[in-house]
C-alpha cells in the first residue's frame, strides 16, 4: 500500500503544467487551467486569531471539482515503470505479486517501489515511509517473518488488515476482519435511527429509508468481493438486518426476519448481495 503525503496541498504546479502540455492540453484550456492554479492565497485561523496572507507556491485548491482531476493527470504515471498489478484510486495506490519463490518476489517488489520512489522524487511529491505498509497472502505457511520490504535503507510497517477503498483485508482472505469491521459500524447507526425515534416523530418509511441509507449500504458496500458461503457471517449480517427492520416497524427483535423483509419491501441480504454483485458483473462488460 503506497502513501503519499499530503498530496493535493503538494502537488508542484510547475510540473503539473508540464504535463498538460505534453499530454496535448495547449492554448486556452491550457492558459485557464494555468490562472486557476496561480496566485493563490492561505492563511492560519486559530480561534479568534487570524495570521497573514501569503501566496501559496503548491498544491491544489482544496474542494474544487476540477482539483481530483487534475490530480489524476498529475500521478497517471505513478506507475508507469513497474512490473507488478497495480491499481490506483485517487491518492491511494496499491502495488502486488503473486508467485511461490519468496526471494523473487521481494525482489520485484524492491525493483518496483524503488520506481516509485524514484517518480515521487522527480515529481516532488513525499512518498511516506512510515505509512507505506505491505501484507503477506498465504495459504502455505508464508508469513511476515519471512518477508522483509526495505525503503530508502528502512523496513516498511507490517500490516495484517489492510484497507483498499473501503475494503479491509487479511493474511488468509477470509474477510473476517472486513466483516466484523462492518458489523460495528452497522451497530452504530441502527443506534443513530435508535435517537432518531427517541426525539422526533418520525413516519415508518422514513425510518426505512433512513435504514437503507446508513445500515443497508454499509452491509452490503463490496460486497460482490467478499460475498462468500460463511455461515458466520451471514448470520451476524441477517442478525443485523433482523434487528433494524423490527426497529422500523415497531416490532420485536423475536419476529421473523421474512416478515420483517416483506413488510419493510426490502430483499434479504443473500439476494441483494447476489443483485450487487450482477450489477458489478454488467459495469465491467
Amino acid at each position: 500500500m503506497i502513501n503519499l503525503e499530503k498530496t493535493y496541498d503538494s502537488v508542484w504546479r510547475e510540473g503539473l503544467l508540464t504535463k498538460l502540455h505534453g499530454y496535448g492540453i495547449k492554448d486556452k484550456i491550457w492558459k485557464w487551467i494555468e490562472n486557476f492554479l496561480k496566485d493563490r492565497e492561505a492563511r492560519c485561523n486559530i480561534n479568534k486569531y487570524q495570521g497573514q496572507w501569503f501566496k501559496t507556491q503548491i498544491g491544489l485548491p482544496q474542494g474544487s471539482v476540477i482539483s481530483p482531476l487534475l490530480f489524476n493527470i498529475f500521478s497517471i504515471d505513478i506507475f508507469a515503470k513497474i512490473s507488478s498489478n497495480k491499481c490506483k484510486f485517487a491518492d491511494d495506490g496499491t502495488i502486488w505479486k503473486t508467485g511461490k519463490d519468496k526471494h523473487e518476489l521481494v525482489k520485484e517488489l524492491h525493483k518496483d517501489i524503488n520506481s516509485i520512489h524514484e517518480w515521487s522524487t522527480k515529481w516532488r511529491i513525499n512518498l511516506s515511509i512510515e505509512k507505506t505498509e505491505f501484507c503477506v497472502f498465504s495459504r502455505n505457511g508464508m508469513t511476515k517473518e519471512h518477508i522483509k520490504i526495505m525503503l530508502q535503507g528502512k523496513e516498511l510497517k507490517y500490516n495484517p488488515n489492510p484497507k483498499i477503498v473501503g475494503l479491509t483485508l487479511d493474511e488468509k482472505c477470509n474477510f473476517n476482519k472486513h466483516i466484523d469491521t462492518v458489523e460495528q459500524k452497522a451497530q452504530k447507526s441502527l443506534g443513530i435511527i435508535r435517537n432518531i425515534k427517541g426525539i422526533a416523530k418520525v413516519s415508518t418509511k422514513i425510518l426505512i429509508q433512513i435504514y437503507q441509507s446508513i445500515v443497508l449500504f454499509t452491509m452490503l458496500s463490496a460486497s460482490s468481493v467478499w460475498q462468500i458461503n460463511n455461515n458466520t457471517h451471514i448470520n451476524k449480517l441477517n442478525a443485523i438486518q433482523r434487528k433494524g427492520l423490527a426497529l422500523c416497524l415497531n416490532q420485536p427483535t423475536t419476529a421473523s426476519i421474512e416478515a420483517l423483509e416483506v413488510v419493510a419491501g426490502i430483499l434479504p441480504l443473500d439476494l441483494k448481495r447476489e443483485e450487487a454483485g450482477i450489477r458489478q458483473i454488467a459495469k465491467i462488460i
